[in-house]
């Protein structure tokens, strides 16, 4: 069964108080005693607020105004407000200018529903005049939706114009009412609605219990669906939340800065990437490498002799002044050459030909080859001499795959980045505890080295040795876990399945 969520139960809360709101006006004037046409006492109190404010406004206002994203929620609350008052300002208008110049109430009302005509009309008095005076309205109001769509696209506030269009036709078909009065209440009403729901959209439920030695480790690969757009939506919203309660998040990558840092331009975390699949931290705010887990130098050496003998160019990765520089002596394959050219121009990183200077420790090798070619490479490196001193990943080729959908990445760390030292060493060094959180099989070693593991059921290979599984592919479960466990005083409890 699914949670009824905060929204559901903020939006709520807001309706409630537009509804109370209007039981406070009604008291305010009875207090006062205010009186009005033949009215007295309650009934008088009650007409003058039904006049000022109409609690069904303000709720349509809060409901469409709450958001889960609190930046979001301000920008449809913004929204709103121009519309309400460009639609209903404007109606206001027209109306006055026409009651003004034709000396003739406004009635857009042909019949009324009791079968009578109004405006004090009789059926058998239907004469021309009457029947202009209730052409009219109908024309301006086409008009007026014309003027008004018109002013929300020169205030570049488009996406107010569905709403101002409908504000203005409210207030200019308005029957048995005074449209005057209806507009400036309708304008107020929605106001106070908006206003209502961002107060409560602020409102934080008090956490009596927090986690603050947990350090939340989100396995980014497989969550996002375009490498080149920005996280949005959900995720996004958690990330930014989490952050300002105060939750130690970061995230864990395959990726290097050049090709991570843009995906979370919007979003905030509060500790140093785990990037290049635990070879290295990197402090997004300092642009600079915390800790790194280089291949040794001899094991470069055999490295390098078993690439030669198999006429292997790979590209080489090494970080100097914190900068990633890669380098490599020919191209043998469109893949490569698609490789090369990606890393031209990018942030973060630099590309050129040539071999590395011996003195150097490289982060880890790249290697773009065919399938057959990446079994054999892979096959010799896990089975062979070098078995003890490296760790493989093997990825398929996303660079315009279309185009060449054969090729596989293969990258080759130092045996010890299964170990996830760095990652050791510097919750060691700030007494945090790792939470591993990832649904990819090739973010396994993070769950190995947790202290507590989250992944996917999807995730075959270690979904049986998990602490918690989640037993859906949506995101957002991933991080209403992170909650739970930062907020939960029995966060160490284990096997957790969310069925």
């Amino acid at each position: 069964m699914k949670r009824i969520g905060l929204r559901n139960i903020k939006t709520a809360i807001a309706v409630v108080i537009s509804l109370f709101l209007y039981i406070l006006l009604i008291l305010i004037f009875k207090a006062f005693d205010y009186k009005t046409n033949d009215l007295t006492g309650w009934a008088a109190a009650i007409n003058l607020s039904t006049k000022c404010y109409t609690p069904f406004f303000a709720c349509i206002a809060c409901a469409y105004s709450m958001s889960t994203d609190k930046g979001k929620s301000i920008k449809q609350a913004k929204t709103r407000i121009i519309a309400s008052l460009i639609g209903g300002l404007f109606g206001v208008l027209v109306v006055w200018l026409y009651i003004s110049i034709s000396k003739n109430d406004w009635s857009f009302q042909f019949i009324s529903t009791t079968g009578h005509a109004t405006g004090g009309y009789k059926p058998e008095n239907f004469d021309k005049e009457y029947i202009l005076s209730f052409v009219v309205p109908i024309l301006l109001t086409g008009l007026g939706t014309v003027i008004v769509i018109w002013l929300c696209n020169l205030l570049k506030q488009q996406d107010a114009s569905f709403a101002a269009v409908l504000t203005l036709t409210a207030v200019m078909t308005s029957l048995g009412t005074d449209a005057i009065i209806y507009g400036f209440n309708r304008i107020f009403s929605t106001i106070i609605g908006v206003l209502v729901a961002l107060a409560v959209n602020q409102f934080h439920i008090p956490h009596f219990h927090k986690n603050e030695n947990l350090l939340f480790c989100i396995g980014i690969e497989g969550m996002l669906k375009d490498d080149k757009v920005a996280i949005r939506g959900y995720a996004n919203y958690k990330l930014n939340s989490l952050y300002e309660s105060g939750c130690n998040c970061t995230l864990f990558t395959t990726r290097t800065p050049s090709t991570f840092m843009h995906l979370f331009k919007d979003s905030k975390i509060s500790h140093p990437v785990v990037c290049c699949s635990g070879s290295a931290l990197y402090n997004t705010e300092k642009m600079s490498y915390i800790y790194k887990e280089e291949i040794p130098h001899e094991v470069s050496i055999k490295i390098d002799e078993l690439l030669n003998s198999l006429n292997i160019s790979p590209f080489k990765n090494y970080i100097i002044d914190d900068v990633l520089h890669t380098y490599c002596k020919r191209i043998d394959n469109v893949g490569q050459k698609l490789y090369a050219d990606s890393k031209r121009n990018a942030p973060y990183c630099t590309f050129d030909f040539g071999e590395v200077n011996k003195e150097v420790d490289i982060l880890y090798y790249l290697i773009v080859e065919n399938i057959e070619t990446t079994n054999k490479i892979v096959d010799e490196l896990q089975n062979g001499l070098l078995k003890d001193d490296v760790f493989v990943q093997v990825y398929d080729y996303f660079d315009n795959s279309e185009i060449v959908p054969e090729l596989k990445y293969i990258k080759i760390y130092s045996k010890k980045v299964e170990e996830l030292n760095v990652l050791k060493k510097y919750c060691k060094d700030n007494e945090l505890k790792v939470v591993g959180l990832t649904s990819s099989s090739m973010s396994n070693h993070l769950l190995i080295n947790s202290d507590i593991s989250v992944t996917f059921n999807k995730n075959e290979s270690y979904k049986d040795k998990a602490d918690i599984v989640l037993n859906t592919n949506s995101y957002d479960e991933l991080f209403r876990t992170i909650s739970r466990l930062y907020y939960s005083k029995n966060h160490t409890e284990k096997r957790i399945v969310n069925e």
